[in-house]
């Protein structure tokens, strides 16, 4: 048999009430062998890690997130007797595709390509282009991205495809447009007025990320009211819109623990349609 394991995140924006029934649960398929017996040729389990976080800044509030998705499947290749006699031997298909960046309407590399649930994993090349080989026929779901999404916190949708026997089978996936990215994160801003700045928040020594951080958006340092703020989600993310571009803002970050509170600030500058990532390591206090 074969399997692969796939551990990924969620957009960091959900939670446990916005995750859609649909994207969790799992599926097994029988073969009947000429030799009489049945096995399970291919199965896959899809379902939620369930945690638990800080609320807000208060120590004693607690509230349930979704901390990851783990999906686990196989699949027979190759079935034999106890003396070694192949009696069932799985096809092998092909699957092809590239990936497009819309934001300059050329092609992607070095793209992550992986196919959830299995050992498939691969890279698109400098024209943009990725392969996989011997695979068994059935239906994959395809998960991909780059370094720009990864940063935004951006998770596109999953691509599904069906290969079959001896028909190689190509797709083509296409990472967003500035302006459909802008759509999806910020979907009643404005880019041609405001910017967006978007970052993670990670503990100075261990670089996890913290849950529950309060993060504050200032125009001018010293300035008694924050222009913009906001909590950090279970991924140490956190996400501002709209903010007024061509200019400077100051980022103070507040962490609270059972010792106090600890301030860290940043100085950016916002362009106008600008999407800002803004990422700040901050310790904890020690007694």
């Amino acid at each position: 048999p074969r399997s692969g394991r796939e551990v990924f995140e969620l957009n960091p924006s959900s939670n446990l009430v916005r995750l859609d029934a649909d994207r969790i649960g799992g599926r097994v398929e029988f073969e009947h062998l000429p030799t009489g017996p049945w096995i399970v040729r291919r199965w896959w389990i899809r379902m939620p890690v369930v945690g638990t976080r800080q609320r807000g800044l208060s120590n004693f509030m607690r509230e349930s997130y979704i901390k990851t998705i783990e999906e686990d499947g196989g699949w027979v290749s190759e079935v034999r007797t106890l003396n070694g006699e192949v009696i069932e031997r799985a096809g092998v298909a092909t699957l092809t595709g590239s990936v497009w960046n819309l934001r300059t309407a050329a092609p992607l590399p070095r793209a992550r390509i992986v196919l959830v649930g299995t050992g498939y994993e691969t890279y698109t090349d400098q024209r943009g282009e990725f392969r996989f080989d011997d695979m068994p026929d059935g239906t994959y779901r395809i998960s991909y991205g780059d370094e720009i999404l990864d940063a935004l916190g951006y998770v596109p949708p999953l691509v599904e495809v069906t290969v079959a026997l001896d028909e190689p089978q190509a797709v083509t996936m296409v990472i967003p447009s500035v302006q459909q990215l802008w759509s999806d994160l910020c979907p009643s801003s404005d880019p041609g007025r405001g910017g967006i700045i978007a970052g993670f928040i990670r503990d100075s020594v261990s670089m996890d990320p913290i849950a529950g951080v309060q993060v504050l958006a200032y125009r001018e340092r010293g300035a008694l009211s924050a222009t913009a703020e906001t909590i950090t989600n279970w991924a140490g993310y956190f996400r501002m819109c709209d903010l007024p571009g061509g200019q400077a803002w100051t980022l103070d970050v507040r962490r609270a623990d059972e010792f106090g509170v600890t301030v860290r600030s940043t100085e950016v500058t916002l362009a106008v349609g600008d999407i800002l990532r803004a990422d700040v390591a901050i310790p904890s206090r020690t007694p």
